[in-house]
C-alpha cells in the first residue's frame, strides 16, 4: 500500500516527506472534522481507543470546525 500511494504522489508531482497510507488516513479524518462530523464518530471510524487520543492528534482541526465536543 505504501508503494502504491508513494507512486501516485510522485506521478502527481506531490512532494511529501511522509508519503503513505497514513497521510490518507490523516486527510480523511481532517476532512471529516471540517465537514462537521462529531469527534466521537471520527474516533470510532479511526479505531482510536479513547476520544482523548483522537483529540490529541486532531484537536486543532476539531476546534476550528466546532467538532471538539464529544457528541
Amino acid at each position: 500500500m505504501y508503494y502504491i500511494v508513494s507512486t501516485i504522489f510522485a506521478e502527481l508531482g506531490l512532494v511529501k516527506r511522509n508519503k503513505g497510507p497514513h497521510v490518507l488516513r490523516h486527510t480523511f479524518a481532517t476532512r471529516q472534522f471540517r465537514a462537521g462530523v462529531p469527534a466521537a464518530v471520527v474516533k470510532t471510524w479511526l479505531g482510536h481507543s479513547t476520544l482523548a487520543v483522537t483529540l490529541s492528534v486532531y484537536e486543532h482541526v476539531a476546534e476550528a470546525s466546532g467538532s471538539a465536543r464529544p457528541v
